[in-house]
C-alpha cells in the first residue's frame, strides 16, 4: 500500500495530536482508494507503477514512428474534415443572404450556367480539389434547389472520375506521378480490395466524391473503364442527393446534417488509418 504520510511530513508536526488522528484517518481513506485503484495494474504496492505505466503509454504514441504517423494522419484528415464542414456552412449562409443577387448572375446565362456547374465539378474532380462540395453545392441548392443540383453534381463527379480513370490508364504512371505524386496514388491502390470491384468502388463512391480513387484504379486494377463509370454514378447519388438537401436547409438543420457527415467520414477514416 502507499504510504502517504510521506507526503505530509512538512508539517505532520506543527498539528495537534487530535488534529493528526483526524488527518490519518483521511490518509489511510486516501492510501485504501488508492490502493483499490492501482488493483487492476500489475504495480498496485506503488503510485510510480500507475506513472510508470502512463509514461510507457506517452512514449509509445511519441516515439513509435507507426502510432505516431497514425495519429498525426487520423488528426490531418479530421481536421481537414471541419475545415470543409465549416465553409459549406459559411457559404450556404451567404448564398442564403445574397440569394436574389446569386440568382440573377447564374440565370442570365441560361443553360450556359448549368453547362458551367457540370464542367467545373468535373474539373475539381480532375484535379482533386474539393471545392465542388464547399462551393458550388451551396449555392446551386441555393438557385436551382437541391434535386437539379444533385443531378448536375453527379454528372460532374462521373465525368470528373471516367476523365481522371482514363488518364490514369492511357497517360500511365509517369504522368500521374508528375500530376499527384505517384506514391499518394500507390497507397490507395494497395489498400483497395481486388475482389468485388463493383461492390467496392459503389460503397467507397457513397462516402467519397473527391479523391484520387479514380488514378488508383486506373494505374493498379484491371477493371474496365465502363464498369467503374456506371458503379461510380450509382455509388455519388445518396452522397450529391445528400448535400445537395442540406445546402438548401436553414443553417441549425445544415450544421446538424454536416455534423452526422462528419461522424461517418470520421468513422470511416478512423478504419481506415487502422489499416494503414
Amino acid at each position: 500500500m502507499v504510504d502517504a504520510r510521506q507526503i505530509l511530513v512538512p508539517f505532520w508536526n506543527t498539528t495537534t495530536h487530535g488534529g493528526q488522528r483526524s488527518v490519518m484517518a483521511r490518509v489511510e481513506g486516501m492510501e485504501r482508494q488508492i490502493d483499490r485503484f492501482l488493483k487492476p495494474t500489475r504495480s498496485r504496492d506503488n503510485i510510480n507503477g500507475l506513472f510508470y505505466y502512463i509514461n510507457t503509454v506517452y512514449n509509445h504514441i511519441t516515439y513509435n514512428p507507426t502510432v505516431a504517423h497514425m495519429y498525426t494522419s487520423l488528426k490531418k484528415q479530421l481536421s481537414t474534415l471541419v475545415i470543409l464542414a465549416v465553409a459549406f456552412i459559411g457559404v450556404s449562409f451567404l448564398a442564403h443572404t445574397y440569394h436574389s443577387e446569386i440568382s440573377v448572375i447564374m440565370h442570365s446565362g441560361g443553360v450556359w450556367g448549368i453547362i458551367f456547374f457540370i464542367f467545373l465539378t468535373a474539373i475539381f474532380v480532375i484535379f482533386v480539389i474539393p471545392l465542388d462540395i464547399v462551393f458550388l453545392i451551396p449555392i446551386g441548392a441555393v438557385v436551382y434547389g437541391p434535386i437539379p443540383t444533385a443531378l448536375m453534381s453527379i454528372t460532374g463527379w462521373t465525368l470528373g472520375a471516367a476523365a481522371a480513370f482514363a488518364i490514369a490508364r492511357y497517360f500511365g504512371k509517369g504522368f500521374v506521378g508528375k500530376l499527384l505524386g505517384l506514391d499518394r496514388v500507390r497507397a490507395i491502390g494497395e489498400r483497395i480490395p481486388k475482389r468485388n470491384m463493383f461492390w467496392t468502388v459503389f460503397i467507397l463512391r457513397m462516402l467519397i466524391s473527391v479523391d484520387i480513387l479514380s488514378y488508383a484504379l486506373g494505374l493498379f486494377s484491371d477493371m474496365s473503364w465502363g464498369i467503374y463509370v456506371f458503379a461510380t454514378m450509382l455509388g455519388v447519388a445518396p452522397f450529391g442527393f445528400y448535400f445537395a438537401y442540406a445546402g438548401s436547409l436553414p443553417l441549425w438543420y445544415q450544421l446538424g446534417a454536416v455534423i452526422i457527415a462528419i461522424i461517418i467520414a470520421t468513422i470511416i477514416v478512423m478504419k481506415y488509418t487502422q489499416r494503414r
